[in-house]
């Protein structure tokens, strides 16, 4: 069963370039000028879809996500430094994570990969 994380974003080339550069998810597998595909796993990929909506709830969206990042303590200190991060680090079902926002204010949390 193949899952996606599906987020509406206004500007494409913003949230395209903070998912490969700042989150490190690499090259999207699908990239045109309506989506962008990131392969996240074996069966799930983050979806970025183009939309001129003016109307979206981004900080209090019901629905949030959480991602596994490979070098956590890099990559919280430039969402710190960039003021993605929303609250402190704390621990969530044993791995510490953190709760962050892309440019566009999408919540969701990054994950220390367990040992």
């Amino acid at each position: 069963m193949h899952q996606e994380i599906i987020l509406l974003v206004n500007s494409l080339d913003l949230c395209r370039f903070f998912y490969r550069e700042t989150l490190k998810l690499g090259e999207p597998v699908i990239d045109s000028s309506e989506s962008v595909v990131f392969k996240l796993g074996e069966n799930c990929s983050l979806v970025l879809e183009a939309t001129t909506a003016k109307y979206l709830e981004h900080t209090s969206s019901a629905v949030s996500w959480s991602i596994e990042v490979e070098d956590f303590d890099t990559i919280c200190a430039e969402l710190k430094k960039n003021g993605n991060t929303s609250g402190e680090e704390f621990i969530r079902f044993g791995r510490r994570t953190r709760r962050v926002c892309d440019p566009e204010s999408n919540p969701f949390y990054i994950t220390a990969k367990s040992n």
